[in-house]
């Protein structure tokens, strides 16, 4: 049973692999490894090495009982074979081994590039949109903002042409003040038939 989950893990297209804790030596890298980056297992080491330096505070959090670092994932970016850095997201979990009881180190490097270009794709057609919207936006909001403009000069150049009379700030009360006014004293206006 152990070699066919070796099998599998032999030929996934994520680089799975497994440390010990203690010393912080590799025990398993898969093939996977070689063919994404280029990394033999020496070179592979040398990589683990770099990549673990918080290695030694998950593990007091996680012998001190603190499990909330027993699993992680996070994004990095390693150098492929031909020294181009790569995104890759990084899995792991801390595990007791079966038979020894010894803390191990299990995970998978996944390639990411894909999942990234997807990402700047998405952000580009987001800006792209927010351009389209954002023009013809602007060019309402100038029009509005000119009405706004132009309504208001209006509006005082209509209160400037009125009379300016100082008992009388409204128009309507003004029109009634005139109306008043144009009545002779003790004169009776005759109402309308019915009222």
């Amino acid at each position: 049973m152990l070699n066919n989950y070796r099998q599998i893990l032999d030929h996934s297209s994520d680089v799975h692999w497994m440390l010990d804790c203690d010393s912080g030596q590799l025990l398993y890298v898969s093939p996977c490894a070689e063919k994404l980056f280029g990394y033999m297992p020496e070179r592979a080491q040398q990589v683990a090495a770099s990549l673990m330096g918080e290695l030694p505070e998950r593990l007091e959090a996680y012998t001190s009982g603190d499990t909330t670092r027993r699993h992680t994932v996070r994004d990095a970016e390693m150098a492929g074979r031909d020294g181009v850095m790569i995104p890759v997201e990084i899995e792991s979990t801390l595990v007791p081994d079966v038979d020894s009881g010894v803390l191990r180190l299990v995970g998978t490097v996944r390639d990411i590039r894909e999942r990234v270009e997807r990402e700047k794709q998405q952000k580009k057609f987001a800006s792209m949109v927010s351009h389209e919207f954002r023009t013809p936006l602007s060019t309402i909001d100038g029009a509005i903002q000119r009405l706004e403009m132009t309504s208001a000069k209006r509006r005082r150049k209509h209160q400037e042409a009125l009379p300016q009379d100082p008992d009388c700030s409204r128009p309507l009360a003004r029109a009634d003040q005139r109306i008043l006014e144009s009545r002779a004293p003790g004169q009776h206006w005759p109402q309308a038939p019915g009222r």
